[in-house]
């Protein structure tokens, strides 16, 4: 999820905005929630597009995804890599609660290792489990902002390490909103058909 869809959000003691606002409380002490959207814009874009020409080394398990969120927003939040410490849900879909994250983060990792990070799977098959590992990460939504940004840059290197490519450039945030959200609610379907419009390709 984007900053743009924080205000959708119910939260109970929310300990990670400024107090009477829905602003999060960040590194440059911004109070206005339109201006920090365009700050945090600027800056994880830079940090992306590092990432993109230099990927973070290491193992790809739940370790790895908590670095890839802290590369990304850095220079914005103190929470940066770090485990939410609040429950979450937006409008009837609930969020993993937090004493569960760590536990359950490590099962969807440990499977995915069993799986050999999906290096073992021609096309079809790829673009099915990879939708099935999406949908686990989008349910546990570890982090308290910035959950979709870290989820496609570890799936990307994912899917480099398993030769293939998945570039989200050729699509529209709308469509890739709805299929993240179908994908919560165990619908695989929509995100299958971008994936094969394009989203994912087999690197020759």
């Amino acid at each position: 999820m984007d900053i743009s869809d924080v205000k959708d959000y119910t939260i109970t003691d929310d300990k990670y905005t400024y107090p009477r606002s829905n602003v999060l409380r960040n590194k440059f002490n911004i109070r206005n929630y339109e201006l920090l959207a365009e700050q945090e814009v600027f800056f994880t874009s830079l940090r992306l597009m590092e990432l993109t020409l230099k990927p973070l080394k290491g193992k790809l398990d739940f370790n790895y995804l908590k670095k890839i969120h802290k590369y990304i927003f850095q220079d914005c939040y103190d929470f940066a890599g770090e485990i939410r410490k609040v429950d979450i849900q937006k409008g009837s879909s609930k969020f993993c609660i937090t004493r569960y994250i760590q536990i359950q983060g490590e099962e969807i990792f440990e499977k995915l290792k069993n799986e050999n990070y999906l290096k073992d799977y021609k096309y079809d098959e790829f673009c099915e489990k990879l939708a099935y590992f999406m949908g686990d990460l989008i349910s546990l939504h570890p982090f308290r902002e910035g959950n979709g940004r870290a989820n496609r840059e570890f799936f990307r290197i994912l899917s480099l390490k398993a030769g293939y490519d998945l570039d989200y450039s050729n699509f529209q945030k709308k469509e890739i909103l709805e299929a993240d959200i179908a994908c919560f609610n165990l619908n695989m379907k929509p995100m299958l058909k971008l994936m094969k419009s394009g989203l994912v390709k087999q690197i020759k």
